[in-house]
């Protein structure tokens, strides 16, 4: 399995991952080739990337840090939960009509939650490949979900206990709550925010605190990660311009896995950046908006060039990543398929950089 670029998509390619739509529903199974009209409907939906089966991959097996389903079940029941507190929140009859569905929907996603971090705790790989191939209509879902997976496989390597990493998960997970207390217009705005957009964002991080807490039972700590998550080391973060390790062990995660994932991910107004110039803005900022350690611990468990993602080599040469080392993370194998414009027909390994 490889993943590719959805403009180098052609019809009747065979699809390696199963995709899913808005709505949890499967557009396109594993398996299956790929039409002129699945192809136009992903590009109507912004998707950038998709996985496929073929014969310089087949072989490649491509292992997340949780299920499909885990990760699919888990965005639409955050989805559901954000959607009504959106509904409460502008009903004039108040929260009380709501509360029960709240509570059942809150549950739920704790529930989800669970599932999540057993698949991590259970998952043996010393170098996560993380890339989510994720869909711009459930981004902000499928962002909560993500940041939620890279925060526990972070708590995961610094050896926290079990309970731990579910406070851990739980702040992250919803550490976004608060996005849906600012209006649309700004929230979904499909241009660069201005300053003024920057400001009534910027709100998110507390407004996501004081409702979570003031509605729902969550532990202290995971109330801390949704607080603090924009908080940033050298203190020009907010909301409080905490400094250092003023600012929660949570916190102090979570700001690393939110904008990690929030670089790779597509925007109406850019494409997404790859995993490994993500990695560059986090190490070039180790120590300015991040705590170096966490940096440090990220590019040790997370893989910058994840197994599968088809790189340009150079001029005309294509190949696949296929294996990733622990004590080398920027050194991958890979198996060139492309020279000079030209398939292979006998394909060769190298590492990326000898």
């Amino acid at each position: 399995m490889r993943l590719i670029s959805l403009s180098e998509a052609e019809e009747g390619m065979l699809v390696g991952q199963t995709i899913y739509g808005a709505n949890g529903e499967i557009m396109v199974k594993e398996g299956s080739k790929l039409s002129d009209r699945v192809v136009l409907k992903l590009k109507e939906s912004y998707w950038e990337y998709l996985y496929i089966d073929d014969e310089y991959s087949k072989d490649v097996e491509i292992k997340g840090a949780i299920s499909n389903e885990v990760r699919n079940k888990a965005i639409q029941l955050i989805k559901a939960l954000y959607i009504t507190i959106q509904k409460a929140t502008k009903d004039e009859k108040g929260l009380n009509l709501y509360d029960k569905i709240l509570h059942n929907q809150m549950q739920s996603c704790l529930g989800s939650i669970d599932d999540i971090l057993n698949d991590i705790i259970s998952y043996d790989i010393s170098l996560v490949d993380f890339f989510d191939v994720k869909m711009l209509e459930n981004y902000k879902y499928a962002h909560s979900v993500n940041v939620s997976v890279i925060s526990l496989v972070l708590g995961k390597a610094l050896g926290l206990n079990a309970y731990d990493l579910y406070k851990l998960g739980v702040g992250a997970f919803f550490h976004d709550m608060g996005q849906m207390f600012i209006p649309d217009n700004v929230l979904n705005k499909d241009d660069v925010y201005t300053e003024a957009d920057y400001k009534i964002m910027n709100q998110h991080a507390e407004l996501g605190y004081r409702y979570a807490k003031d509605n729902f039972n969550l532990p202290t700590t995971s109330y801390l990660a949704i607080l603090q998550h924009h908080e940033r080391f050298d203190g020009t973060g907010y909301p409080n311009q905490k400094i250092g390790e003023e600012i929660s062990l949570f916190g102090r995660i979570v700001a690393v896995a939110d904008v990690f994932d929030a670089l790779t991910s597509p925007k109406k107004y850019r494409e997404a950046m790859s995993p490994v110039l993500a990695f560059k803005h986090l190490i070039n900022n180790s120590g300015k908006a991040f705590d170096p350690k966490i940096v440090k611990l990220f590019v040790s468990k997370v893989s910058p060039y994840p197994i599968g993602f088809s790189l340009t080599m150079a001029e005309g040469m294509e190949a696949i990543v296929i294996e990733n080392f622990e004590d080398n993370p920027f050194n991958p194998k890979v198996r060139v398929f492309k020279e000079n414009n030209k398939i292979l027909s006998n394909p060769y390994l190298k590492m990326l950089f000898d």
